[in-house]
């Protein structure tokens, strides 16, 4: 009887130990978040409620922490969580932040965002692990008719230029950020031209200040370089100037050649040496136009081919356009005397 109370005790001292060891080896950091012992990692949801999700070593949620008042409201709303699965708490989380109404609000006309964050220093419980959470929320979104994006930053989205022998990297790289605001944009990276890229603290809070254009409209975009939310958005369309032609010469309506039609068809050109000038049969007077005048020295005696009934024959007494045998030239046509009438 005496050796099965010493056996019980050892056996009990030694569960304890196991205890005691198992919890001190299960105490890595997820970037500041606090969480229970037992913590493999920790993921954050960030719509505009902020919910920091602890799990353990097999995916199931150990504790919820709401990190801004919106997700401390939607925490409080979800008392039944230890225990499940991530990718289960999650769909449950979404659902309860559209029942509040926080998806209502838009960005830069475009529905928010989602975004899951796996904090630096956290261990996955199995390969896939971060895809099923994308999936899950995606499903969710889609189930919900929700047309905003979801959005994954993993260990490779941390800037390794912020890492000190203290702690690791908690700031975003700059691609991160410039992928979560042309995507919210709607503008494709290739249609982008980036005129600022700034990393600045505004009221301490490190914020990537981005300003890119594309298709005439300016889009401003500042990112939360700590878990990818878009903190402000705004977009413009950009003001063309018009640039005037300089006048040419003629366009004014000033007399001339080329007066109000510049060096046209009604300039210097068919209505100048044509059929109705110089070899035609008509006339020679008058700048060479059709409105020559008709007193000038005309060209009835070269036979020619005129405009003014084909073949005349002024010369040969035949039958011209102008009525019968004309006789311009035998001498008795009055056409030349003076008193003939045809000028006056």
């Amino acid at each position: 009887m005496r050796r099965k109370k010493i056996g019980t005790a050892v056996i009990s001292l030694a569960m304890m130990t196991m205890l005691l060891f198992t919890g001190c080896g299960n105490t890595e950091s997820t970037g500041g978040a606090a969480e229970p012992a037992e913590n493999a990692g920790v993921i954050t949801l960030s719509v505009n409620p902020q919910i920091q999700i602890g799990y353990d070593r097999e995916g199931k949620v150990t504790e919820l922490i709401g990190v801004n008042q919106d997700g401390e409201k939607v925490v409080a709303a979800y008392p039944d969580y230890i225990g499940k699965e991530c990718d289960d708490v999650l769909e449950d989380l979404i659902e309860e932040i559209y029942e509040e109404g926080f998806f209502e609000g838009k960005i830069d006309g475009n529905a928010r965002p989602i975004v899951i964050q796996l904090e630096p220093g956290s261990s996955i419980p199995y390969d896939g692990f971060l895809t099923e959470l994308k999936d899950e929320c995606d499903y969710t979104a889609d189930n919900l008719k929700l047309t905003s994006d979801v959005f994954l930053i993993d260990d490779d989205d941390y800037d390794e230029s912020y890492t000190t022998e203290k702690q690791r990297s908690h700031y975003i790289t700059l691609a991160k950020a410039k992928q979560i605001a042309l995507s919210q944009a709607n503008v494709k990276a290739a249609d982008a031209v980036f005129k600022e890229r700034e990393f600045d603290f505004d009221d301490g809070k490190a914020v990537y200040e981005l300003e890119f254009r594309a298709g005439g409209v300016k889009y401003e975009y500042d990112i939360d370089a700590l878990t990818g939310r878009i903190l402000e958005a705004e977009r413009s369309k950009i003001k063309t100037q018009t640039v005037k032609k300089p006048q040419t010469s003629g366009s004014s309506g000033s007399s001339g050649d080329s007066a109000g039609y510049g060096n046209t068809d009604y300039g210097n050109t068919n209505y100048g040496n044509t059929n109705y000038g110089s070899g035609t049969g008509s006339s020679t007077g008058g700048s060479n136009t059709n409105y020559s005048n008709y007193g000038g020295n005309t060209n009835y005696d070269n036979g020619g081919n005129s405009n003014y009934g084909g073949n005349t024959n002024y010369d040969d007494g035949g039958n011209s356009n102008y009525g019968g045998n004309t006789n311009y030239d035998d001498g008795g046509s009055n056409y030349d005397d003076g008193d003939s009438g045809y000028d006056d």
